[in-house]
Parts: C-alpha cells; sequence; structure tokens
C-alpha cells in the first residue's frame, strides 16, 4: 500500500500505465477519504493518460444510477464517443416481462442478460486495447452497480497482457467498503493506493498558482493549520483570502466558500451523512455520537462513523465542527420546520441528559418554543445564569420568549417585571415599556424586593417621584425585604435625583432611615452633607467606605456615583478619575451599557472639576452616544451640564449651542439633575455674552430648590452665577453684597476661589489684587486649574503679571533675569527649549533627563507663569519677560 501526496501518487498511476503500455495490464484502486482530491487525482491521470495516445474512458457512480444494470459501463461507452454500441448495451440490459414463468423465472433471466452484457463489454475493451492502450477511470466506485462490479472484475482478470490501465477511486472510511468486491478484487495483483493530506510543498504550489509565490509563502503555515492538508479546504481557504476574508493579520481564515464547498461535498456522499453532520453542527459543543444518534433514532455505531469521516477530512475536531462557516453552511441546508424541530429535540435531549440550562435554552430560543412547564423554568433559569454572567441582552431573549409562551397571567406579570429588571442594564426605554406592560395587568403593585427596587429604579429614571413613592414604602412595609445597606444604596439613589431631603419622596425617604449606629446609616448620612456642604474629610471619608464596599449594580450606581463626585469636590480628582476609570471598565466588561454611560458622565464632571475641559468634553459625548439622548429619561440633563459647561470653558460656543437644542423632559427640572442643568445653561449664557438669559435660568433654579427642596448649593453654587450676571450687567454693588453673604455663611467648598474672584472683581479695588491672590490660593489649593487660569488672567489685566507667584515676588534687580525668583534653573532650561518648538523627547536628549522629568518641569513652569500651553510660553519668551535663559541652555 502506499500513502502519498497527490503528486506522489499521479507517479505511480503514469508508471502503472507505461507498465500496461509495455504488456503487463494493471488496476489500481485508490482510496481516501472525504474531500481528499481523489476525483482531481482521477481527471489529472485521464489527461495525460489522453496526451499519450491512450483511448480513455471515464464514469462516475451514484446513488441515482446504481439500480440501473450497467449504469458505469454506459457512461464508459459514452464518455469515448461509442454512443452507438452503449446504446446497444443498453436495450440488451433490459428484461423482458417474464410470459408466464412466474417471478422466479424472471429472476433468472434476468440473471442471464446480466451476464451476457458483461461477457460482451468485457471483449469490447479488450478488442479495443488491440489498436491502442486503453485508460478505465471510475470515480465512486462504491456506487456502481452490481452489473458493472462484475465487469470489473471479470476485466481485472483478463487483462493479462493486454495494455489496459483501470483506476478506481473508493471511499476510504472506518466501516469497510465493498468489502466483497475488494475481496474479489484480491485474487488478482494490484495496486492499492491511499490518498493522505497534501505536503507543504503541494499546499504551497497551490497558493503560488493563486496569489503568486512571494504572499504564498507567507500564507502556507496558516493553510495547513486550517486543513490538515485536505485538498477542498486548501482550495476554498485561498478562494476566501482572494475575496478579502482574512484576520487582523491578513492571514486566510475560513469563509463562505469554505462552507459552500464542504457542503457540496458532503452532498456526494450518502444522503445519511448529511443528515447527521446537520444534528452534529445543530448540537454544537454538546454534540456526541450517541446524542446525535437518539436525535435521528439511527445507529450510534453510524453516527460515530460519521464523526471519524469528518474528523479524517480535517472538518470536525474536538467534538465539534472545526470551522464555524462549515457549521453554518449545514444548518442552513434545512428547512426552517425542520430545523425548527430538531432544535426543539435538540433541548429536550440536553434537558434530559442535565446539559447547562443556557445551552437546552439556546436551543428553545432557536426553535422559538417553550413547549411545557419544564421548557419555561428552563427558560427563566437561564436568564438567572445570564445576568449571573453579566449578558443581559441573552437574559432578555430567553425571558422574552418564556412571556410570548407562557399562559398564565401571574406567571406572565413576574416574568414581564424580570425583563424590566435584566433590560435596564443596557436599555432603559425598553425596561420602562415593559413595566408599562405589567402595570395594565390586575396586579399594580410590586411583590417582591426586586420587584420593588426595579420599579424604584425606572420611576427615578422616568421622573415618576408617585411611582418611585409607592414602590418604596411597599419595601419598607417589610423589614426582610431591606437591608441596610440596600436602604443605604436607596437613600443615595434618591438624593442624586431629588437632594438629601428626597423631594417628593422624603416621607418614604424617612422611613429608610436605619438605626443612627449601623455603619452604613453612619456613612448615608454622612455622604448626605455632599450636596450642601461639599467634599468635606468626612464625606471623602464615607466616599471610600462606599467604593470599597458597594459592587458595582443597579442599585448601586447611584450611591458610587454619589461617592465619586463626593471625592472630586473633595480635592481628590486624581483619586476619582482612578476608581471611575476602573467602575468604567468594570461596566464594559459585564456589558453595563447604561452603568458605562452613567459613569462617563461622572467621569465628565470630574475632568471639569480636574481643570480639563477637552477630556470633559469627550466623555461627555461618550456618554451620550452609549445612550442616545431620549433613553436617559431625566438624568440627561447631567451628562448636558457637563457638555456645555466643557464646550464653553474650551470656547467651542456652536457645539454647546447645538446642544442646547436637545429636547430635555420636562419631569427632570423637577430633580436636582435639572437644577445642575439649568445652573450649566446660565454658564454658557454668561460665557457667550447673555447675563440676563443666564439671571432667568438662575432664578428658576433658585425656584426649585426652595419650592422642590433641591438643595445642591455645594455642587451648583447659584449665587456665585446670579453674582457674575449681576456684575456684567454693571449692578456692581448687588454682586458685591451676594458675594459678601455667600462668603460668610457658605462653608469651604471648593468654588469658594471663584467666590472670591468675583467679590474681587465687584468689590474695593484697593483689596483687588489681595483677594485674587487669595482666590488663586484657594483654587490651587483644590487643584481647580480652570479657575485658576481664570483668576491669574485677571490678575494680569489687573498688574500686567502672567500669574500669582510673579505678583507675590518682588522685583528682580536691574539687568537681572526677571523669572530667576520664579523658575528654578532647570526648569528655565526646559521653558526656553520648550518655547522654541522643542518636543519633550528633543529636550529630554538635549539636556540628558528623562521625558517624565521633563512633564514634570513643565506642568510647573505653567502653574508658576498662569499659561496654559506651549503657545502662551512662547508668547512670554518673545515679549522679552525671559532673558538671558537661552545663554544658560547653550552653556549646559
Amino acid at each position: 500500500m502506499i500513502r502519498r501526496g497527490h503528486g506522489k501518487a499521479l507517479e505511480v498511476l503514469v508508471d502503472l500505465y507505461e507498465s500496461a503500455v509495455a504488456g503487463d495490464g494493471a488496476l489500481a484502486l485508490v482510496r481516501g477519504g472525504m474531500a481528499s482530491g481523489k476525483t482531481e487525482l482521477l481527471r489529472e491521470f485521464v489527461r495525460l493518460a489522453g496526451e499519450a495516445g491512450a483511448l480513455t474512458f471515464s464514469a462516475t457512480g451514484s446513488l441515482s444510477e446504481r439500480p440501473l444494470r450497467g449504469g458505469v459501463i454506459d457512461q464508459l461507452l459514452c464518455s469515448a464517443g461509442l454512443v452507438r454500441e452503449a446504446e446497444a448495451f443498453a436495450a440488451e440490459g433490459v428484461p423482458s416481462a417474464p410470459a408466464g414463468g412466474g417471478r422466479r423465472d424472471g429472476i433468472a433471466e434476468a440473471a442471464t442478460m446480466t451476464d451476457s452484457l458483461v461477457r460482451e463489454a468485457c471483449a469490447l475493451f479488450l478488442e479495443r486495447a488491440r489498436e491502442r492502450p486503453v485508460v478505465i477511470c471510475v470515480d465512486d466506485v462504491q456506487f456502481a452497480d452490481s452489473a458493472s462490479l462484475r465487469f470489473l472484475l471479470r476485466l481485472h482478470q483478463r487483462i493479462g497482457r493486454a495494455p489496459i490501465t483501470v483506476v478506481l477511486n473508493v471511499w476510504d472510511r472506518p466501516k469497510q467498503t465493498l468489502s466483497a468486491f475488494c475481496a474479489e478484487l484480491a485474487r488478482r495483483p494490484y495496486k492499492q493506493i491511499r490518498l493522505g493530506g497534501l505536503p507543504r510543498d503541494a499546499v504551497a504550489r497551490m497558493a503560488a498558482e493563486a496569489v503568486g509565490a512571494k504572499q504564498a509563502a507567507r500564507l502556507v503555515p496558516r493553510l495547513m493549520e486550517l486543513s490538515g492538508g485536505n485538498p477542498m479546504v486548501v482550495r476554498a481557504l485561498i478562494e476566501d483570502y482572494r475575496t478579502g476574508v482574512c484576520d487582523e493579520r491578513g492571514l486566510p481564515v475560513p469563509g463562505p466558500e469554505t462552507g459552500r464547498a464542504a457542503l457540496a461535498v458532503m452532498h456526494r456522499w450518502e444522503p445519511q451523512l448529511l443528515e447527521v453532520a446537520r444534528v452534529l453542527a445543530i448540537l454544537g459543543e454538546h454534540a456526541d455520537p450517541s446524542l446525535a444518534a437518539r436525535l435521528l433514532r439511527t445507529r450510534v455505531e453510524y453516527t460515530g462513523e460519521v464523526v471519524q469521516i469528518l474528523t479524517a477530512a480535517g472538518l470536525y475536531a474536538d467534538g465539534r465542527f472545526a470551522h464555524e462557516p462549515v457549521a453554518s453552511a449545514v444548518r442552513e441546508g434545512l428547512a426552517p420546520r425542520e430545523l425548527a424541530w430538531m432544535h426543539l429535540r435538540a433541548a429536550e435531549l440536553l434537558y434530559q441528559r442535565g446539559a447547562p440550562v443556557m445551552a437546552v435554552a439556546d436551543h428553545l430560543v432557536s426553535a422559538d418554543s417553550a413547549p411545557g412547564g419544564w421548557a419555561m423554568q428552563v427558560l427563566r433559569d437561564a436568564a438567572g445564569e445570564a445576568m449571573a454572567a453579566d449578558r443581559p441582552e441573552r437574559a432578555e431573549v430567553y425571558l422574552e420568549l418564556a412571556f410570548r409562551s407562557g399562559r398564565d397571567e401571574v406567571e406572565r406579570v413576574a416574568l414581564v417585571q424580570s425583563l424590566a429588571e435584566v433590560t435596564w442594564r443596557v436599555n432603559p426605554c425598553a425596561s420602562a415599556a415593559y413595566l408599562a406592560v405589567a402595570r395594565t395587568t390586575a396586579r399594580l403593585e410590586p411583590r417582591t424586593p426586586r420587584e420593588a427596587r426595579t420599579e424604584i429604579r425606572n420611576g427615578l429614571w422616568r421622573g415618576d417621584s408617585d411611582a418611585v413613592e409607592r414602590a418604596l414604602k411597599q419595601l419598607v412595609a417589610d423589614e426582610a425585604m431591606l437591608d441596610p445597606r440596600t436602604a443605604a444604596e436607596l437613600r443615595l439613589g434618591l438624593a442624586w435625583y431629588y437632594g438629601p431631603s428626597g423631594g417628593p419622596a422624603r416621607e418614604a425617604m424617612h422611613e429608610l432611615l436605619t438605626p443612627s449606629g449601623e455603619p452604613w446609616t453612619v456613612v448615608a448620612d454622612a455622604m448626605g452633607s455632599l450636596w450642601s456642604r461639599g467634599g468635606s474629610r468626612e464625606v471623602v471619608d464615607g466616599a471610600g467606605h462606599i467604593l470599597q464596599n458597594c459592587p458595582l449594580s443597579d442599585v448601586s450606581i447611584e450611591a458610587l456615583a454619589t461617592a465619586l463626585v463626593a471625592l472630586a469636590h473633595g480635592n481628590e480628582t486624581r483619586l476619582a478619575a482612578e476608581w471611575c476609570d476602573l467602575l468604567i471598565a468594570e461596566a464594559e466588561r459585564r456589558r453595563g451599557t447604561t452603568w458605562r454611560a452613567f459613569l462617563n458622565a461622572v467621569r465628565s464632571e470630574i475632568s471639569l472639576l480636574a481643570g480639563d475641559p477637552c477630556g470633559a468634553s469627550l466623555q461627555a459625548t461618550a456618554a451620550l452616544s452609549l445612550l442616545r439622548p431620549q433613553e436617559w429619561g431625566v438624568l440627561v440633563g447631567y451628562p448636558m451640564a457637563c457638555l456645555l459647561e466643557a464646550d464653553g470653558a474650551r470656547g467651542e460656543h456652536a457645539s454647546a449651542a447645538e446642544k442646547l437644542r436637545y429636547l430635555v423632559p420636562d419631569g427632570m427640572y423637577a430633580t436636582t439633575v435639572g437644577v445642575r442643568y439649568l445652573f450649566a445653561r446660565a454658564r454658557y449664557a454668561l460665557a457667550t455674552g447673555s447675563p440676563l438669559a443666564a439671571l432667568a435660568d438662575l432664578h428658576a433654579c433658585e425656584r426649585a430648590v426652595r419650592d422642590r427642596r433641591l438643595d445642591v448649593s455645594a455642587l451648583a453654587p447659584i449665587e456665585i452665577g446670579m453674582a457674575e450676571a449681576k456684575l456684567r450687567l454693571g449692578r456692581a454693588e448687588e454682586a458685591r453684597d451676594l458675594m459678601s453673604l455667600y462668603l460668610d455663611d457658605s462653608p469651604r467648598t471648593r468654588f469658594r476661589g471663584v467666590a472670591l474672584r468675583v467679590f474681587a472683581e465687584a468689590g474695593d479695588p484697593a483689596r483687588r489684587a489681595d483677594l485674587l491672590r487669595e482666590s488663586a490660593d484657594e483654587l490651587e489649593r483644590v487643584g481647580d486649574t480652570l479657575e485658576l487660569e481664570r483668576t491669574k488672567a485677571v490678575l494680569h489685566r489687573l498688574h500686567g503679571e502672567p500669574g500669582t507667584g510673579i505678583a507675590r515676588r518682588s522685583e528682580p534687580e536691574p539687568g537681572a533675569d526677571p523669572l530667576e525668583h520664579i523658575l528654578s534653573e532647570a526648569e528655565r532650561r526646559v521653558a526656553v527649549l520648550a518655547a522654541s518648538g522643542h518636543s519633550n523627547r528633543d529636550i529630554s536628549r538635549k539636556l540628558w533627563i528623562t521625558i517624565s522629568t521633563v512633564e514634570q518641569h513643565l506642568t510647573r513652569v505653567y502653574r508658576k507663569l498662569g499659561v496654559s500651553g506651549r503657545r502662551q510660553l512662547a508668547d512670554i519668551v518673545e515679549s522679552g519677560i525671559v532673558i538671558a535663559i537661552t545663554d544658560l541652555v547653550s552653556n549646559s
């Protein structure tokens, strides 16, 4: 037996042909698995033999022609143009109806005719061989009719010294094919060739013919890895690659052509093989021969054999199809009803076997059917597992099918409540729609803690304070339904929308108070002061406890957001940013679109407080792209406010004006979010020279705080905004009085520095410089670089000084470097090179310091000189403020 690649196998056949021409007739049996290249080998051999002057005959066995006596003989004759002879054999091969001798006589007559046909066919081919060499090739001989097989055996026994070469292709499969035929064939010597996978050089030649030698050299390792040398798979992969199907590295991957080619090959095998392949594709990772046999109600031996055949062809590995396009092509060949039936049957069998519920549920979803109580329970359990695995979209699919399939009204209400819960994480609008369906039923009130929390969550998001209050009362009515941590999280959630008083839900919020000594109560009490007192030490400590002890969830999201904002307002913007980035990454990993959007908005506020309007704008934009404005509910004002502030600070007034055209829900103005939005809109109006419009919005803020008890003065200092507006309108005395009261009554929040600047601009000119310096010190303390720049700009206009540092220093001696008392020598070297257009890398090389050291020096230079970047630094150098620094750099 010869195991060779196609090139070597062809050489063997050519050698046999040459021996036959020399008077030693021969027969070769070529074995090969699915798509191993048997047919291609036969065609190539026929072509070469024809070119050498042989008379060639070709035929292909097929199941459809198997009942026809002498069907392969007929094909052989027609392939060589011997049509008349073929017609004669066809007429002779049809037995006449028995004249009256009965069925036994008819069988005997048919056998006699078959013997006659076989003898005459054999004689004809031997006669032709006297004229010229004869080559007879039969592909898929396992499908040949019995008469043709007898002809081939008879010819093999009589070729002797005749110049005849016979090549037969047969399947190579675990269960022996044509065992009786092969046993008879062995009575006389014959050559047996088994086709294995293509060798590497053969694959390289195929690839080079398609894409060129240079490109082929890069593709061959991947082609060998994916195909195992199977010619059909190699050819299909190359075709997919030529149509642009490749991975990120530009290497081949299986695509549609691979799937089509594999399906075509399976169609050539017996129909039962394709049936088993389809079942295996449907069962996916849970496929095995025994389960496939049960689904098809067939023998496990046969399904096992099919698995072996597909594995040998490189199409199946590790209990599943090796390439998804092949599995998809196999599945898609089924009619929809048959496919649905198979998925339903697979679900039943997997359920009986105790397979994971999500695997069973996936088949129910594919069948679009949930028959019986077992299927409904599977879908509910699978939804729970999907949520535990952070796959809310999948949980929604399971529950949707259960809801559509359910008949019990109570069960359907419970299912729609669950749908509202799981969809909020990815689509708050869909969650609200599901709750609306639940409210149309007879039972309007939530009956479990989860249902109550879902109702609260959606009510807050929609601004439906009545729904929030009803659900809260239901929740607090049963002490067993509310643990201290959940109570604290809910209190902070209510405060996010309605301030520390709870707004319209204040009565229910009061019920959430747990014993005063309880740790969660202490933390919640401390965090409640954030809105009116700002980020005190007590608030910052409470924020740390929340961030370390509250896992990210639908209930805790506002509590976590409150903690992040508390850190930022407590002068811990860097720590707040780090925590927020970690939570955003977790939300993305857990597929929480709503969480990601909310946290991106929080991150935008943190960036604003850190003096980074560009970052704030990007983060607010990201938040609004994750959820469309209409999906935000009343919370839409939060990212919008951050975006208005950021774009206004960057001078992008046209962009901010565009955002103001968004329609916001009326209910938003009854929440703290509405107050913050109005405050941001007022700030934008001031930035664009519209103090009257700003005052209108600020008065609306005042009314909301007064009438709805929405105290957020520590986060949105309305008095400062009013003072700025009045100052622009020339009403300096009113502005001064407002700021005087604010500075006397308000705690030391991070806005105190801003208030000092406005007070300085509106107050006594003699005290202005001192107040501005105090403002700068205060803003530098809290790390608000954006407002610090604004204060320095006022100082610059007042004294012609670039910043507070200069104002504090004594004047330099005549002829001395004016920055000698401001910048260190190292800082001056870096400043001059940066102003001259050198990159940080260039500076580090020139001064023999690290890039990190350059960045640190530049940060201090910008702060001390009151500039925001290299352009302003260059202006200072060009204006002559920096003297003799160039000498310092050149001497270094």
